[in-house]
């Protein structure tokens, strides 16, 4: 009997072994499907990687002559010190975490061309399209995988984004890393990999601070995934220590960063100005409105025209009620992003907004987007090219980099005419945006320096020029003429003195604002370069 059950034994997994296809070799219906869909899975891959690398050759080609704009000249400025040290010691003034500064800083000991820059963001940006496709391929099939891939890479939002010298393109590489992670750790119930999934997760932590919103949504949709898969004891474990990390890790963002910057002036101009929108106004709207107008505005910033906006929300919300109604856990993933977002605006805590502060919202917008139209055509990866095609006359590109200054060489000349015409030691008046440009490209081959000034202005030695600037990011005629007279006032400016206005992005004459403000001074236009609009004005008090 003994001997019998070792036989059925043995049987039994020489039968398992064995494939079905083998006893009865031939080639029918059952095994072409198979090869076909290996090649069609082949051929998406191909074409994924295909149009990443034309993207990125594309986004480098258009950088050669593109300059840096504010924001970029200002992570630039952050990480130019000597030390890493006193690099830190200016990032945590910033409102991001310091990770992307980290890697900056670092960058820009191999190279400091406008070029080289952008190569960094430019390459996580690619990486991020090739993690996107692989997380939704793994979740949702390789159709949905494909079509969110689609979403993504007409998005008038990602190209400029992805090339931007600032930490959003890393940031989103490391979500969709951590998620793919996550996944593949969850099937595999490997430890190994899990401890994988914390190491990434903790580096998209230290990115930005609109993640902690997917860290949020993650650990609700993780907590439900291993409690259903029945995970291993140490798959689990890993997971718990993951989420420990992660609230570490906030804990020392705000005790180091964030509790600094809440209430200050940052945020009070943040929330009063350029990202008022995103936060709840209670004179202005009830919730609800403020949650759907904000949702709309988001989808047309993360898909381009509005008929195509409306036409993705719709197919978003399908794809999370489609796995609401399949009993899919990854409808909290795709869905409490948005609503954690939405409470973050009603809430003043963070900006719900159609600007780059809510592309983390892009990769669960796609995926659900994704997930919707993989199911109208049955999971069929052909008509996955098809119904992305039918939404092609409607794309509307966004431009291949972040809006600048406009060419780089003619700012080059536009600087050689300023140091041919204003003599070095110059004492140089502007606003925050030209103050920032100028100690860029002024400056950019000594390290930072800026010492503080009177009454909220900034000063920084650029370039041999003493440069002040204005506490506003922007000056109106009514409001340079004020911050004007403020700025003589502080530094005690007796009258004769020499000094210059430069203003870059200038929308009003600013020799005839001097004239009617300060009549007994003297103010003549020495430089006005109408294609990368920038105007020196020399002034004498």
């Amino acid at each position: 009997m003994r001997f019998q059950l070792r036989t059925d034994k043995e049987a039994a997994v020489w039968l398992e072994r064995t494939p079905q296809s083998s006893a009865l070799p031939r080639r029918g219906a059952s095994e072409s499907p198979t090869s076909l869909q290996r090649w069609l899975s082949l051929i998406a891959n191909l074409t994924v990687l295909a149009l990443i690398v034309a993207a990125v050759i594309a986004q480098l080609s258009a950088a050669r002559d593109t300059a840096l704009n504010a924001d970029e000249a200002l992570h630039f400025e952050l990480v130019n010190y000597p030390s890493l040290a006193a690099a830190l010691r200016r990032v945590v003034t910033n409102a991001h975490p310091p990770l992307f500064f980290l890697v900056l800083y670092f960058w820009i000991r191999l190279g400091r061309s406008e070029l080289f820059l952008r190569l960094l963001p430019i390459v996580f940006g690619g990486g991020f399209l090739w993690f996107l496709y692989r997380w939704v391929s793994r979740l949702f099939g390789q159709a949905s995988g494909l079509i969110a891939f689609f979403v993504v890479f007409f998005s008038p939002a990602w190209l400029p984004l992805s090339s931007e010298l600032r930490d959003y393109s890393l940031s989103l590489l490391l979500i969709v890393a951590s998620l793919y992670a996550f996944e593949s750790a969850l099937e595999a119930s490997s430890p190994r990999r899990m401890v994988l999934f914390a190491v990434v997760l903790s580096l998209a932590i230290l990115t930005h601070y609109g993640v902690l919103f997917v860290v949020a949504s993650l650990f609700v949709y993780a907590a439900l995934r291993l409690y259903q898969r029945r995970s291993p004891r140490g798959v689990a474990l890993a997971w718990a220590g993951s989420q420990g990390i992660a609230a570490l890790l906030y804990l020392v963002l705000y005790f180091t960063q964030v509790r600094k910057l809440r209430g200050g002036n940052l945020e009070s101009r943040a929330m009063n100005s350029w990202l008022s929108t995103g936060y709840f106004q209670t004179t202005e709207h009830n919730p609800l409105a403020f949650v759907g107008r904000q949702i709309e505005e988001i989808f047309a910033y993360l898909l381009g025209p509005r008929p195509i906006a409306i036409v993705g929300l719709v197919l978003a919300a399908g794809g999370v009620f489609l796995l609401v109604a399949r009993r899919r856990g990854s409808a909290v993933l795709l869905a409490l992003p948005w609503v954690l977002g939405a409470l973050a605006g009603l809430l003043r805590l963070y900006p719900f907004s159609s600007t780059r502060h809510s592309i983390y919202l892009l990769p669960f917008a796609s995926a659900a987007i994704g997930v919707t139209l993989s199911t109208l055509i049955a999971g069929k990866l052909p008509l996955a090219y098809l119904a992305t095609l039918t939404l092609f006359p409607f794309y509307r590109p966004g431009p291949l980099l972040p809006e600048a200054p406009r060419n780089l060489s003619r700012i080059n000349v536009a600087i050689g005419e300023i140091r041919k015409r204003v003599p070095e030691g110059s004492l140089v008046f502007s606003d925050y945006n030209t103050y920032l440009l100028l100690r860029y490209y002024l400056g950019r081959d000594s390290f930072s320096a800026e010492e503080p000034g009177s009454g909220g202005f900034s000063e920084r030695d650029s370039g041999g020029y003493c440069v002040v600037g204005d506490p506003n990011w922007s000056l109106n005629s009514k409001t340079f003429a004020e911050q004007f007279a403020k700025f003589i006032s502080l530094y005690r400016l007796p009258p004769g003195q020499h000094l210059w206005v430069m203003c870059w992005g200038f929308e009003f004459d600013v020799v005839g604002v001097l004239s009617r403000k300060f009549p007994n001074s003297f103010a003549r236009t020495v430089l006005r370069s109408d294609d990368i609009r920038l105007v020196v004005v020399e002034v004498l008090l």
